[in-house]
C-alpha cells in the first residue's frame, strides 16, 4: 500500500498553507456526512479528459501502449458487461484508463509544474490539482542529491551505488593488466560470449595429461589419491584398466607472481582506502548534508516509550513538556493498546467493501438490508449465496470487535509522541531526558536532575518519520520480538538450506543451469523473507527493512558465493578435470555465469516483472468493479532491504574471487551501472511511495557487511595466490604425485595463509618425503605479504566491528543527547515549512484498500498535516475507523477510550 508526503500548499497553487495556523480560515478535521468510498472516479474522470489532450510525454511507457490499444479492447468491455448482467449487479463497468490514471497520478510520485523555477522539484500531493499542473519526476536527469526526498536511506543508497559503480570501473580498468597476462597463459580461443566472459581468468586450458604414482581406483574409470584422513573434497583422475594406471590434467598456466601479485595487492590497498574513506567519512557528511536540507517531522518531534499506563489525557503532556518548548507544544499523539480492535476494524471494512459490489448499485448497507439477504438471498441473488456467507463473516467480526471493546486493558497507553513548535524544542527535551540504564539501575548523580512524570523516570527517544512508524506493532514487548526473531531467523536457516540442497542437487546433475537456478533462487528469495519477516512486530519501518535485509543478504551471500566454493572440487577451479568430467564446469565458469545473470537476466526480471505485467495486462482487464482493477494498479515496493542485499552480495562475489577472476570488478561495476539506472526506473516509474526510511540499514551496511567484504577480499587473495597451479599434482624426481594444494580446506587450522603450510596440511600417502611442496620463490613471497596482510585486516576488522558494537552499548549504558546538524530556524506550523512535514497519527495500510484508514479521532487537528489525501473525501470520514465504530453503535466520546488521541495546538 502507499503513503503521501501532504503538501502545505492551497489546491490551485504551491505556496501558502491552507488553514494555516497563522492566517486563513483556521479548519480542523471533524464529522460530516459520511460519503461512499467511490475511489476518487470523479476527479480521476477529470484528470482522464484533461490528460488525454495533454503532453504524451508525461504517461508511463506502459500507458501509451494501453492508450494505443485502447480502442482494440472493446471486445473485452463487452464480455465484461455481459458477465456484470448475468450475476445481476448495476455497477458501472471498469475502464482500464482511469486504472492508469489512479496508477500514475495516485501512485507514483509527481512533482508540481513551476513556470518561475522549473529546477524545483516540489512534491505534488497525488491527485491534487495545480494551476500548472503536474509532472512525473524524470527518470535520468533528476538530480542524485535530491533523492534523499524520498527518505535518508534512499538518498544514501542511490549514492553509495554510484560510488561502487565508478571505484570497481577504476579497480577493473587497472586489472585489465591481469585479466592480459592469464589470459596469456591460458591459451583460451573466444568463441561465445561465454568464453569471452571466463577469459582473463585463472581458467587454464593449457593441460597436459600425467600419470600420478600413488592412487587407488575407486571403481573402473575413476581414481583417486589415498589419504590417512579423508579430505572434504577429493579430486579423481581417470583410471585406466588396460595399464592399471590414473591418469589427471596438470595446468601449465603458472601466473607471473611478483607482477600479477603487486598490481592486484595495489588494487586491493587503494579499494580498501577509498571504501574507508567513503563509508566512514564522506557517507557521514553526506548523512547530515541530507538532514540539514530535508527538514522533517522527525527533527520537531520525541517518543516516549514508556508512558504510564492511564496517562491519556493529551494536555498533561503538553503541560509536562511545554517548559522545554521554546515556543509551544505543537501536537501530541497518545497511543493506546488497541491493535487486535483496529486489526478487527479494518477486516470488517474489507469485508464489507466486497458485500458491496454484490449489492444492487446505490443500495445502503444497513440492518433491513442485512435482514433482506438472509431472506431472500437464494432469488435475490440467482443462487449465489455469496452475500450470505459475506454477512456471516461481518458479523462474526462484529461479535469480535464488541468483545474486544469490552477488554480492560485497551485504553492502556503504549506510547506517546510529542511535536514541538521549533527544532530547539525538540532538542531541550532530548538533552534534559538524556540518561542510560546504568544511571537509571545505580541511579547516579544524573537522575536527580531528571524530571520525573507521575513519579516515574521517561524512556526518551528520537522517532522514526510518521510514514515509517508500524501502528499496529508498538504495542508488543521486547520478548515477544525476540522470540518473532528467532523463530524468523531459524526459518531463514531452512530456506538456505533448502537452497543449498537444491543447488548442490543441480550442480551434479544438471551443473550447465547451475548459475541460472542460483539467479532465480536469488530473485525469489526476498518474497520469501518477506513472509517471513511479515509476522516480526517491529515498532520502525526501519527496524522491518534491517531484519528482512539480514535475511536476504544471509542466504544471498551464501548461495551466491560459498556453496559453489566448498562443492566445486578443488581441482576444478581452473579447469574441469579429464574424461567424463569434462562434461562439468569449472569454478571460473561458474564465475562467469553468475556475473551474466546478474548483468543481463536480473535487471530483465525487474524491468519485465511478471508479476506486475500479470496483474496490470491480464487480471486488471478482467477485474468487474474499478476498485479491484485499480487494486491491480497498486505499484511495486520499493525495499531498501532488498536492494542492498543487492549490492553488498555484488560486492561479495566480486572480492571473494577476484584473484583469479580480476575481470569480476569490471562485470560488478557494469552490474552496478545497470542496477542504478534501473532502481531510478523503478522509483520514479513502478514503485509505489513508501515511507521515508533513515539511514539504519545504510549504517548496518557500513559497519558490518561491507567490513566484511573487505576482509574477505583480502583473505581470499591469500588463499587464491596460495593454491596455484590449482591442478593437486606435485613432480619429484622426474615422476609425478597426487597432492594436496587446497591449504583452506582442511581439517588444520591454516590462517592466515602462509607457504609453511604446504607440508604441515595433510597429504595423500605415498608421497617422497624429500619433496618441498608446489609454492615457487616468487609465489612464496606473495603469498607470505597477502597473508599476513590479510591476518591484519582481520584485526582491523574486528576493531572497527566491536566499535560499531560498543558504540550501541554505550549509547544503551551511558545515553547522552548529541545533534548533528545546524537548527533551521523554521517553525513546524509556519506557512514556509516543508511540505513533507505532517503529524503522527495512527493508520493502518492494508493491500486489499486502496487507502490507508485511520486509526483515531482527527477533529483536534489543523488541516493540511495528514500524509496523504483523498481529493473525493478531504475531511477522511470514509477512511476513519472511529466513524466505523459509531456506525456500530459505540460512544466514542464516552468514559472508556477506544482510539488513539491526536491533539493539535494554535500558537497564542
Amino acid at each position: 500500500m502507499f503513503r503521501y508526503s501532504i503538501s502545505r500548499g492551497s489546491s490551485k497553487a504551491s505556496g501558502g498553507r491552507e488553514g494555516s495556523m497563522y492566517g486563513g480560515s483556521s479548519r480542523s478535521y471533524c464529522r460530516h456526512s459520511i460519503k461512499p468510498l467511490c475511489c476518487h472516479e470523479e476527479t480521476v474522470a477529470q484528470m482522464l479528459n484533461e490528460n488525454d489532450k495533454g503532453d504524451p510525454c508525461d504517461m508511463t511507457y506502459s500507458r501509451r501502449f494501453v492508450s494505443w490499444l485502447y480502442p482494440k479492447t472493446s471486445r473485452r468491455r463487452e464480455k465484461t458487461e455481459e458477465i456484470l448482467e448475468k450475476r445481476g449487479l448495476e455497477v458501472e463497468v471498469p475502464d482500464i484508463r482511469k486504472s492508469w490514471m489512479f496508477f500514475e497520478h495516485f501512485i507514483l510520485p509527481r512533482y508540481v509544474v513551476n513556470p518561475d523555477n522549473p529546477g524545483a522539484f516540489e512534491r505534488a500531493v497525488p491527485g491534487e490539482q495545480y494551476e500548472h499542473g503536474t509532472k512525473l519526476y524524470p527518470i535520468f536527469t533528476f538530480n542524485h542529491m535530491m533523492l534523499a526526498e524520498f527518505g535518508l536511506g534512499t538518498g544514501l543508497y542511490f549514492v553509495t551505488v554510484l560510488f561502487l559503480a565508478i571505484s570497481t570501473g577504476v579497480a577493473g580498468l587497472i586489472n585489465l593488466f591481469l585479466m592480459h597476462k592469464y589470459q596469456e597463459k591460458s591459451n583460451l580461443s573466444i568463441t561465445s560470449y561465454k568464453t569471452f566472459m571466463r577469459s582473463g581468468s585463472a581458467h587454464c586450458n593449457n593441460t597436459t595429461n600425467v600419470v600420478v604414482e600413488n592412487f587407488k581406483n575407486i571403481t573402473n574409470t575413476r581414481c583417486t589419491p589415498e589419504y590417512t584422513r579423508t579430505p572434504l573434497v577429493q579430486t579423481k583422475g581417470l583410471y585406466n584398466t588396460t595399464t592399471q594406471t590414473c591418469t589427471i590434467p596438470m595446468n601449465e598456466c603458472s601466473p607471473d607472481f611478483i607482477p600479477m601479485g603487486a598490481v592486484h595487492y595495489g588494487t586491493m590497498i587503494v579499494l580498501t582506502l577509498a571504501m574507508y574513506y567513503f563509508f566512514f567519512r564522506l557517507q557521514k557528511r553526506l548523512e547530515t548534508y541530507y538532514d540539514e536540507e530535508n527538514l522533517t517531522t522527525q527533527d520537531y518531534a520525541i517518543q516516549v516509550k514508556n508512558p504510564p499506563a492511564r496517562s491519556i489525557d493529551p494536555d498533561d503532556w503538553r503541560d509536562f513538556f511545554d517548559p522545554f518548548s521554546e515556543e509551544f507544544v505543537n501536537s501530541v499523539t497518545v497511543v493506546i493498546n488497541n491493535e487486535d480492535l483496529v486489526n478487527a476494524l479494518v477486516e470488517r471494512r474489507v469485508l464489507i467493501e466486497n458485500l458491496k459490489f454484490l449489492l444492487p448499485a446505490g443500495t445502503v448497507l444497513n440492518e433491513d438490508t442485512k435482514a433482506d439477504i438472509r431472506e431472500k438471498a437464494s432469488c435475490l441473488f440467482l443462487c449465489n449465496d455469496a452475500p450470505l456467507k459475506l454477512l456471516k463473516k461481518i458479523d462474526a467480526v462484529e461479535e469480535r470487535i464488541a468483545a474486544l471493546a469490552d477488554e480492560d486493558k485497551i485504553d492502556e497507553v503504549t506510547h506517546v509522541f510529542v511535536t514541538f513548535e521549533t527544532e530547539l524544542g525538540k532538542r531541550n527535551v532530548m538533552q534534559a531526558f538524556s540518561y542510560g540504564k546504568l544511571d537509571r539501575r545505580f541511579n547516579t548523580k544524573r537522575m536527580e536532575q531528571i524530571l520525573q512524570f507521575r513519579d516515574r523516570y521517561l524512556e526518551i527517544d528520537e522517532p522514526a518519520e510518521p510514514s515509517a512508524v508500524r501502528w499496529h506493532n508498538l504495542d508488543e514487548s521486547m520478548v515477544t520480538r525476540v522470540l518473532q526473531q528467532t523463530v524468523t531467523f531459524f526459518l531463514t536457516l531452512v530456506i538456505m538450506t533448502v537452497g543449498f540442497l537444491c543447488i548442490y542437487y543441480i550442480d551434479k546433475n544438471m551443473n550447465l543451469t547451475t548459475s541460472y537456478f542460483i539467479t532465480f533462487f536469488n530473485i525469489a528469495i526476498p518474497m520469501f523473507c518477506r513472509i517471513i519477516t511479515s509476522y516480526e512486530s517491529h515498532p520502525r519501518e526501519g527496524r522491518y527493512q534491517g531484519s528482512l535485509y539480514l535475511k536476504i543478504a544471509l542466504v544471498r551471500w551464501v548461495n551466491t558465493v560459498l556453496i559453489q566454493y566448498f562443492i566445486k572440487p578443488f581441482s576444478m577451479t581452473a579447469n574441469v578435470g579429464i574424461g567424463e568430467f569434462l562434461s562439468e564446469q569449472s569454478l571460473m565458469e561458474m564465475v562467469a555465469s553468475l556475473f551474466f545473470s546478474e548483468i543481463v537476466i536480473t535487471p530483465l526480471w525487474f524491468l519485465f516483472d511478471p508479476f506486475t505485467i500479470y496483474a496490470k495486462f491480464v487480471s486488471a482487464p478482467r477485474a468487474l468493479s474499478q476498485r479491484s482493477m485499480n487494486l491491480c494498479f497498486q505499484g511495486n515496493e520499493f525495499s531498501l532491504a532488498e536492494r542492498y542485499t543487492s549490492l553488498t552480495k555484488l560486492i561479495f562475489f566480486c572480492f571473494f574471487y577476484a584473484a583469479v577472476f580480476p575481470g569480476s570488478y569490471l562485470y560488478c561495476s557494469i552490474a552496478m551501472w545497470i542496477i542504478y539506472f534501473v532502481d531510478r526506473y523503478m522509483l520514479f516509474r513502478r514503485c509505489r511511495i513508501m515511507p521515508a526510511n533513515g539511514p539504519y540499514i545504510a549504517k548496518i551496511s557500513r559497519d558490518y557487511f561491507f567490513t566484511i567484504a573487505i576482509l574477505f577480499h583480502f583473505i581470499m587473495t591469500a588463499f587464491w595466490w596460495s593454491g596455484f597451479p590449482f591442478d593437486n599434482v606435485g613432480e619429484y624426481g622426474g615422476k609425478y604425485y597426487f597432492v594436496n594444494q587446497d591449504i583452506m580446506r582442511t581439517r588444520q587450522w591454516t590462517f592466515p595463509a602462509l607457504p609453511s603450510w604446504q607440508l604441515s596440511i595433510d597429504q595423500p600417502k605415498n608421497v617422497p618425503k624429500e619433496w618441498k611442496g608446489w609454492m615457487s620463490p616468487n609465489q612464496e613471497f606473495i603469498v607470505h605479504l597477502t597473508g599476513w596482510t590479510s591476518a591484519a585486516m582481520l584485526c582491523i576488522s574486528v576493531v572497527l566491528i566491536c566499535r560499531a558494537i560498543g558504540k550501541k552499548i554505550k549509547r544503551k549504558l551511558f545515553y547522552k543527547y548529541k545533534h548533528r546538524t545546524r537548527v533551521q530556524n523554521i517553525d513546524f506550523s509556519d506557512k514556509n515549512a516543508p511540505s513533507s512535514l505532517s503529524l503522527y497519527i495512527p493508520q493502518v495500510v492494508d493491500c486489499r484498500l486502496p487507502y490507508p484508514v485511520l486509526a483515531c479521532d482527527i477533529c483536534k487537528i489543523q488541516a493540511g498535516f495528514i500524509e496523504w489525501k483523498d481529493p473525493n473525501d478531504e475531511s477522511y470520514d470514509t477512511h476513519n475507523l472511529v466513524n466505523d465504530m459509531r456506525d456500530l453503535g459505540y460512544d466514542i466520546d464516552g468514559e472508556k477510550t477506544l482510539f488513539s488521541i491526536v491533539k493539535q495546538w494554535k500558537k497564542t
